[in-house]
């Protein structure tokens, strides 16, 4: 008794400076869950052998405070078990709470425990054997428990080459031997039929000194497993502490370079952080606007937005920002003299190393002058294709007041010739009626020449009508195929959209039959809420969109050119081989009608 009580002792002192050792790690190293659970852990397994001696001590006598001892030491060392468990996890997982497999074997483990204490409760062996008897449960739950601490040390030692790791896992094994070899003990004082050959006292006056002794071999190697430990955390928090001023002093210095360039950039340069509120203007901006940053930290740039402008601004800056998308816009932004102008502003996400979003940078450039150009630009256009329409209709009517009439008259004056002619003349007569079937084709021709080149039915019936009637006209002029499909087309639609969307078709048809080598098509008209749709499709042999837009021809051109009047937009899906579908598309809104 005095040599275990003596082991006990130097055990728990080891205990002592181990809990100890831990608390004070886990003050220096806060975000390390691991100290803070083994800490608690070990105070638990000081409590267990302090109350345990304290219990050995009061004598054999089976009294109400031995037992109420007994109790409380058990339980003390039943919490060292989970606390091992949770705090290997801590150190494995980084943080994460226990995986739900550690929670159900501590829980079956304090459970059995509790259950096996209890049951034997009745028996009435010697306070040795009975104390014996319900430590069996709690060292077979500790064994398991360190059995997985130093599976999770030997794994972290060959991942970060850890020396101090290693250390501490091959001391949890051979703590957890320790244990398996006390339950052994322990189980064979429930055995009696081992009596004979496993003496108990055998056990008890040789074992159970040698096991204690291992016991505290063990927790010195874990104290000086976690001793290196420390040293290798202070050593990486030192490193981390110097890499981060490094970078700290880095990025200060990138940051002022930036500045230094966004200051004498001619452009203006605005940075917004992840909440989405700006918080860099550079010198530029600010002497464009000549308001002082503080008024456009924020949302105060906002101001400065045309109010016309203000609502798709906004919109665009924040669908982009809540998709972490690059963005580009045009709005109206006020000058220093109150002078609104044209700028072009480019946004892009900006991250960090870590990839976590920090927020966006942007730049703006003064389009006002290009804008201007490019108004002037399209009223010429615009003068262009109205003179160009004005002489189609003036051909046109031409053609078919003027030529077509005369052609007409031609021919039936050829079958007044051809009446007056006398019955032998079979062959003059039969070359005259030849004659004349070729200036009624020729009439045909001229007519649909003039429709072609001035839609009357486009004038007075409307898009739909005149886009069906074409279609017709040259499906059965060509021997084609036209699906022609419409839906929702509003009666109010200007005459330039109408046109614009005319011509496009007349255009795009044209070349379909023309290129495609195909003769089924399909045209689909339809109107929206807002815009008119049109697409032309076949499945036709194909082009390469892009080396049609720089090849020599105008039609695309062309198409584009008009649809851009009337703030349109022009599409083209195509492939070889796989046919083409050009898609036209006119925003429209009843109040352009006045």
């Amino acid at each position: 008794m005095n040599i275990l009580a003596t082991l006990v002792d130097q055990q728990m002192l080891l205990t002592i400076f181990l809990v100890v050792l831990l608390w004070s790690l886990h003050a220096r190293f806060r975000k390390q869950d691991f100290f803070r659970w083994w800490a608690w852990a070990w105070t638990s397994f000081t409590g267990y052998l302090g109350i345990g001696a304290l219990a050995l001590r009061l004598g054999p006598a089976w009294t109400l405070l031995r037992g109420s001892l007994v109790l409380a030491a058990l339980v003390c060392g039943i919490l060292q078990v989970p606390l091992l468990a949770f705090g290997a996890c801590a150190l494995r997982e980084k943080g994460k709470p226990p995986r739900a497999w550690v929670r159900a074997g501590v829980a079956v483990a304090v459970a059995a425990s509790g259950l096996i204490f209890a049951a034997t409760s009745y028996y009435r062996g010697t306070p040795w054997t009975s104390f014996a008897v319900r430590s069996a449960p709690r060292t077979l739950a500790l064994a398991a428990s360190l059995f997985f601490c130093a599976w999770v040390f030997l794994g972290q030692g060959r991942m970060n080459r850890s020396l101090a790791a290693v250390i501490t896992g091959g001391f949890c094994s051979l703590y957890a031997l320790d244990q398996s070899f006390c339950s052994l003990i322990y189980i064979n004082q429930l055995v009696p039929a081992l009596a004979a050959v496993f003496p108990p006292l055998t056990f008890k006056l040789l074992l159970s000194p040698l096991l204690l002794f291992l016991d505290t071999v063990c927790e010195f190697g874990i104290c000086l497993g976690i001793v290196l430990l420390l040293v290798e955390e202070y050593q990486r928090t030192e490193l981390a502490i110097l890499k981060s001023e490094v970078r700290a002093d880095a990025i200060a210095e990138s940051e002022k370079r930036f500045r230094l360039v966004a200051n004498s950039a001619p452009v203006l340069i605005w940075m917004a952080g992840p909440d989405r509120l700006c918080d860099y203007f550079n010198q530029s901006w600010l002497e464009f606007t000549g308001r002082p940053i503080e008024a456009e930290m924020g949302n105060g740039w906002a101001e400065g937005v045309h109010p016309d402008d203000l609502k798709v601004c906004v919109e665009t800056y924040t669908t982009a920002f809540d998709r972490r998308e690059s963005f580009r816009m045009q709005y109206r932004l006020r000058r220093h003299d109150g002078e609104y102008r044209w700028v072009f502003d480019i946004g892009v996400p900006r991250f960090n190393p870590d990839g976590s979003f920090a927020g966006y940078i942007g730049s703006c450039l003064d389009v006002t002058d290009r804008k201007m150009a490019e108004e002037a630009l399209s009223g010429v256009s615009r003068r262009l294709i109205e003179a160009h329409e004005e002489e189609r209709a003036w051909i046109a009517r031409e053609l078919h007041d003027d030529v077509n009439q005369r052609v007409a008259l031609l021919a039936v004056e050829l079958g007044r010739f051809e009446q007056d002619l006398p019955d032998s003349a079979v062959e003059l007569r039969s070359r005259i009626q030849e004659t004349q079937e070729s200036v009624s084709d020729l009439g045909d021709e001229i007519q649909a020449l003039s429709h072609r080149l001035h839609s009357s039915k486009l004038e007075y019936l409307g898009i739909t009508a005149a886009a069906s009637s074409f279609c017709r006209e040259l499906s059965e002029q060509q021997e084609l195929e036209i699906e022609f499909v419409n839906a929702d087309i509003p009666e109010n639609l200007p005459r330039e959209i109408s046109l614009c969307l005319f011509r496009v078709l007349q255009e795009a048809l044209q070349n379909a039959v023309k290129h495609s080598g195909v003769r089924h098509f399909t045209v689909e008209l339809r109107g929206a809420p807002e815009e008119v749709r049109l697409a032309v499709s076949d499945s036709g042999v194909g082009f390469r969109p892009q080396a049609a837009m720089n090849g020599r021809g105008l039609g695309v051109t062309s198409m584009r050119e008009r649809l851009h009047l009337v703030k349109g937009e022009l599409s083209i899906e195509s492939k070889p081989d796989c046919g083409t579908t050009i898609r036209a598309r006119v925003p429209f809104q009843s109040e352009r009608v006045s």
